[in-house]
């Protein structure tokens, strides 16, 4: 009798992601509405991930904690379950270009996410980066990788692990529930302030 075989990826991914969301505690589940760009990309990250596409999964594993992290930071709560965006806006009033250092900055300055999940998210943001920019900003790297293809000072994969990828999904899951909660800590902002 020979095993039966394993099931798609697609099944196994689903199950992941329903397992998440029963992880999340239902005192947060009004912070969904904002959080949802962030949920969508998470789930792209795992189904990615099930289907061994590492490089995929990484970087959308990097946009899904960016993402999430630029929610928490524009988001005012201004009621249970009502949220508002303060977007952030240049000198002429229009809204501005953050970048990923700036978001994480934020995030770290008001003590939202702990070291430990913060130096995680660094990894995340290293592999993503390489991956996102292999070509445009990594030509000295990428010379020395084709010149030189053992491992040297300075020199990164331009292939992940499905350990790293483990390793980032599941810090992509605690950045995303840590922010969840917090957003839902805060207190209520007036609508209108003057």
């Amino acid at each position: 009798m020979t095993n039966p075989p394993p099931p798609y990826p697609l099944e196994t991914a689903q199950q992941e992601y329903l397992d998440f969301w029963a992880s999340i505690s239902p005192n947060v589940l009004p912070t969904l509405g904002i959080y949802v760009e962030s949920m969508s990309l998470l789930r792209d990250v795992i189904v990615a991930a099930h289907a061994q596409a590492m490089g995929a999964s990484m970087l959308a594993c990097r946009a899904t904690i960016e993402s999430a992290c630029y929610t928490a930071l524009s988001s005012v709560r201004i009621g249970p379950g009502g949220y508002r965006f303060d977007w952030p806006v240049d000198l002429s009033g229009k809204v501005r270009r953050v970048e990923f250092e700036e978001v994480k900055d934020g995030v770290a300055s008001r003590g939202i996410l702990p070291p430990d999940l913060l130096r995680q998210v660094d990894e995340v943001q290293k592999h993503g980066n390489f991956i996102a920019h292999v070509a445009t900003k990594n030509a000295a790297q990428l010379q020395k990788v084709v010149r030189f293809p053992k491992q040297g000072e300075g020199w990164r994969r331009m292939w992940v692990t499905v350990e790293e990828v483990r390793a980032a999904l599941d810090c992509a899951k605690a950045v995303l529930r840590t922010l969840m909660e917090w957003s839902n800590s805060q207190p209520v902002q007036p609508l209108h302030q003057n």
